[in-house]
């Protein structure tokens, strides 16, 4: 049988596929250890399976992926602040480290397509707290669109309580729409280490996840031009930066690092739970950054399937696939949890890989106990 019916035989084997996971399950899929000078790149995020980080000693965005280093680069920032926003722009912080927000915040705007866009108008004093701020949380909508989208900034020493809106349109800085936003309620600590990370919960409201290295996330739910505050409990959470939030399979996630603190350890919950639904044990004995960051990051691929991205500056970068069990797929749900033996993955062509491939893929699951698993997944 050639590739291409190989294929199309596995995609008829889908719908009646032999076993499928009852239980949610993370396994790691890479991970590399030659990671960028830790002090010059303090931040960075993963999707379409590569890790993108600032480095700000060359104001260069530099690529990793399953084989280390790429050769692909873009124009980067002055400052280590890294994230995207929901249509896969990467945007940077130009703002020269470690200035304040105040008259230097300034950003470049990095499409898929690799075209940069320089934010070079600074956010009006009124408009940004004031303040150190090192890192970036998620951005909402498309900042280069006509539509536009939002980013959160924390970091104030001198203004606890508060928060900057900040809209993007057609890939400028929205000065009249930006606006210094009021925490209502208990009022999470600030750094220059703080990131807020805009979301949509599984019941589709919109929020964004205030996040402080030692304490416990503080959900934000606008309250008119303001915000009225939730914080919430994550089992065994450390104090390390990086924590992310995410939906799958109709649940509300959180990535987080976990105890011992400071090292790489990190676990997926649920907001509130008593235990991790799955947990990944740390591999370091000593804290590899001075700035205490263990970054996680999740690109959700389908209603069952995410890619955790992490990024331990100093030591490593690394992704994972978590897996819950999804009912879309034709499989019982309450077949009894078995030992993966190998996982393959073909694409449309046939071809077959240890990682996904772009667009559609069936996933091959080879079980110790000798049954098998083939799922469509889309990376």
């Amino acid at each position: 049988m050639n590739k291409f019916l190989l294929f199309a035989a596995s995609t008829a084997m889908v719908a009646t596929a032999t076993a499928q996971v009852s239980q949610p399950t993370i396994s790691q899929s890479w991970k590399v250890t030659n990671v960028p000078a830790v002090n010059d790149a303090r931040q960075g995020f993963g999707m379409n399976g590569k890790v993108y980080i600032n480095n700000k000693a060359t104001s260069q965005v530099e690529v990793y992926d399953k084989d280390g280093k790429t050769a692909t680069t873009f124009e980067g920032g002055a400052n280590c602040g890294i994230t995207r926003d929901e249509a896969g722009n990467i945007i940077v912080s130009n703002a020269k480290f470690p200035a304040a927000w105040p008259t230097t915040a300034v950003f470049k705007i990095i499409a898929p397509d690799g075209t940069v866009t320089a934010c070079d108008a600074a956010i009006e004093g009124a408009a940004v707290v004031s303040g150190r701020s090192d890192f970036l949380g998620f951005a909402k909508g498309n900042v280069l669109s006509e539509d536009g989208g939002v980013m959160y900034l924390s970091g104030a020493t001198d203004e606890t309580g508060m928060v900057s809106v900040v809209y993007f349109t057609n890939g400028a800085v929205d000065a009249d729409m930006s606006y210094k936003a009021t925490l209502n309620g208990n009022v999470p600590a600030v750094s220059s280490s703080n990131v807020v990370n805009a979301y949509t919960d599984a019941a589709g409201d919109e929020h964004a996840l205030y996040v402080y290295r030692s304490g416990n996330p503080v959900i934000l739910t606008a309250d008119g031009e303001n915000f009225d505050l939730q914080t919430i409990t994550l089992p065994n959470k450390g104090s390390g930066n990086g924590a992310f939030p995410f939906v799958l399979g109709g649940k509300d996630y959180v990535a987080y690092p976990t105890l011992p603190n400071y090292l790489d350890g990190f676990a997926i919950a649920e907001p509130n739970a008593d235990v991790a639904t799955v947990e990944v044990p740390t591999t370091l004995a000593a804290n590899p950054n001075v700035f205490q960051a263990n970054w996680l990051n999740v690109e959700v691929i389908d209603d069952s399937h995410a890619t955790v991205y992490q990024y331990v500056p100093g030591a490593y970068i690394a992704a994972y696939t978590f897996e819950v069990p999804s009912s879309s797929t034709g499989v019982d749900g309450n077949v009894a949890a078995k030992q993966v033996a190998s996982v393959k993955y073909y694409n449309v062509a046939g071809m077959e890989s240890n990682e996904p491939f772009n667009g559609v893929n069936l996933k091959s699951v080879n079980y110790t106990d000798g049954s098998k698993a083939v799922v469509k997944v889309i990376k």
